[in-house]
């Protein structure tokens, strides 16, 4: 293709056209080039680049050119298209208008591509920045051809060659993909199926170590987010479905990463569904953890490093009667710090499981619902090891008519609980709050609302339940049995909203004072043998007959027979 001459300062108007019509020429035969290599594409695209410079001069040089004939003003002014039409706007503006055109058609039309087995189209390569597994040989036909290919070099060449151009995301059509080897993600990389989950794409593993990982050095696990991909983990040498950092260096800190619709089936004993090391800024939303035969849905682990600042949305982790235990949090050397989990599910043998040394900070749970199956040994929902602010409200314990199933249990040291209301549905004969700690949790708020059992006992403990408010209601199926010391500075009752608190003197010396109901009242913790011989009384304590601040009191006296 011969370059478009440029227009000389001497042409006359019937010289410029054919210079300016061959440069649009140059361009629409750029534009029109199918069945190239990958060589010739880019040759075709540095030539309509050229032809544009070319038309970017000309807007330059247009400006000067002679007009045959006429140099007068109104002739100045005047242009006309090849076509015959009238541009009274002026030969610059004609130009300028023609060149945005064919820019438009360059960048919209699609039909300029590689015609080479395993290439993106020109439209994908330089504008929309995705790349697509098949477009590199993988096949997604969920089968190992004769020659024992499957498809894991295909998606480890699209991630490759996306993170070389790139590319912000990698596709995987609809199909059921052989992979045998770990897939890589580079810093920024998004994996995604164009489609419904458990409709199109799936990773069948059969390799060792995990179906999928982040790469990278120092301060290179960042921003990948992996969208609506199922996990199959058909082997038994597997770690993992996803793992996020690096279980060998603890330099590893990945943050701000998002995991949409994504569900690992088949984790087996041993194996850990998800796991995320040291990492920060997590968002998970409407992944599912929840089938197999044993192992762990999610483990976040802190070794080293600070954990946390995750928010949960909508997720499923373990099966009640497929896994050992749905998520764990493990404290090591390093610290665990505010997490959310907002309308999730928990299953297995520990739902719910926080372990280790160092500690775990400010958790909240938002409408969690927590099943149980038949176990032979006891069974606990929430097993809590030294947390330090637990916030649960609305929490749903689905017990199976199990007796050995335990709402919550807390071990080490743990303060700052509070639970606002729990649904013990179907516990029956279970216990709800079980310590197996000297003194603990402390500084807590612990709430009963609802269930169907007859012999179950709130409270259980091996210990103390020191600074700990205990709101229950007075119905005849919430009994508290087998606490040897329950220590409360208030009860609360949920039906009736009375208030029982404890004080050496009347609520009338309160500084300050406080509203209190009728029908509160107050022990007296330092009685003594008061009155004269044959009338002597100790005072039981004070009783509010009249609701104020702090109302109309009496005191309540009993005789001692003395």
């Amino acid at each position: 293709m011969a370059n478009a001459p440029k227009i000389l300062d001497t042409d006359y108007l019937d010289e410029a056209y054919p210079k300016i019509n061959k440069a649009i020429d140059n361009a629409n035969e750029a534009l029109n080039k199918h069945g190239l290599t990958d060589s010739k594409a880019d040759e075709a695209v540095n030539t309509a680049n050229n032809a544009i410079e070319t038309a970017k001069l000309t807007q330059t040089e247009f400006r000067q050119a002679v007009l045959q004939g006429d140099s007068s003003p109104l002739t100045g002014v005047l242009s006309v298209g090849a076509d015959g039409t009238v541009y009274e706007e002026g030969p610059q503006e004609r130009f300028v208008s023609e060149h945005n055109q064919i820019s438009l058609q360059l960048k919209n039309d699609p039909k300029l591509e590689y015609e080479s087995t395993g290439f993106a189209t020109w439209k994908q390569r330089f504008e929309s920045k995705s790349i697509n597994v098949k477009d590199f040989g993988a096949k997604g036909n969920g089968t190992t051809s004769s020659t024992g290919t499957d498809d894991t070099l295909a998606i480890k060449s699209a991630i490759a060659y996306a993170a070389t151009i790139r590319a912000y995301e990698t596709v995987l059509s609809p199909g059921i993909y052989e992979v045998y080897e770990t897939i890589y993600l580079p810093p920024g990389m998004k994996l995604s199926a164009n489609g419904r989950l458990n409709k199109n794409a799936t990773i069948r593993y059969r390799g060792e170590g995990w179906a999928i990982a982040t790469s990278g050095g120092f301060g290179e696990h960042r921003r990948n987010v992996i969208d609506s991909v199922q996990i199959d983990l058909n082997s038994s040498t597997a770690s993992g479905g996803i793992l996020i950092g690096s279980l060998t260096d603890d330099t590893i800190i990945p943050v701000d990463h998002d995991f949409v619709n994504i569900e690992i089936l088949d984790v087996k004993s041993g194996q850990v569904g998800f796991c995320l090391k040291n990492a920060s800024g997590i968002t998970m939303t409407g992944c599912r953890f929840n089938k197999g035969s044993g192992g762990t849905g999610l483990l976040i682990v802190a070794s080293g490093n600070n954990t946390g600042v995750m928010a949960f949305n909508g997720c499923c982790f373990g099966g009640h009667k497929q896994n050992d235990i749905g998520i764990e949090l493990r404290h090591g050397s390093g610290g665990l710090d505010g997490f959310t989990f907002n309308g999730c599910y928990f299953g297995g043998k520990k739902p719910f499981l926080i372990s280790g040394e160092s500690g775990v900070k400010n958790v909240t749970l938002n409408s969690p619902h927590f099943e149980a199956t038949t176990v032979s040994e006891e069974y606990y929902a929430m097993d809590i090891k030294s947390v330090h602010g637990l916030t649960i409200n609305s929490v749903t314990f689905f017990g199976k008519v199990d007796p050995n199933f335990v709402g919550m249990v807390f071990r080490g040291q743990c303060s700052g609980v509070v639970v606002n209301g729990v649904d013990a549905n179907e516990f029956l004969n279970g216990t709800v709050y079980k310590n197996l700690f000297t003194s603990s949790p402390k500084n807590s708020i612990l709430s009963y609302s609802y269930g169907s059992g007859t012999n179950r006992s709130i409270i259980q403990t091996s210990g103390n339940f020191d600074d700990v408010v205990l709101v229950t209601s007075n119905g005849t199926k919430t009994n508290v049995t087998e606490a040897k010391t329950i220590k409360t500075d208030v009860i609360i009752g949920i039906s009736s909203g009375k208030k029982i608190d404890f004080g050496a003197s009347s609520p009338a010396n309160d500084t300050p004072l406080q509203a209190r109901g009728r029908g509160d009242y107050r022990f007296n913790t330092l009685p003594a043998e008061l009155g004269s011989t044959g009338s002597k009384y100790i005072i039981h304590g004070w009783s509010n007959v009249g609701s104020g601040t702090p109302g109309t009191i009496q005191e309540c006296r009993m005789l001692t027979g003395n």
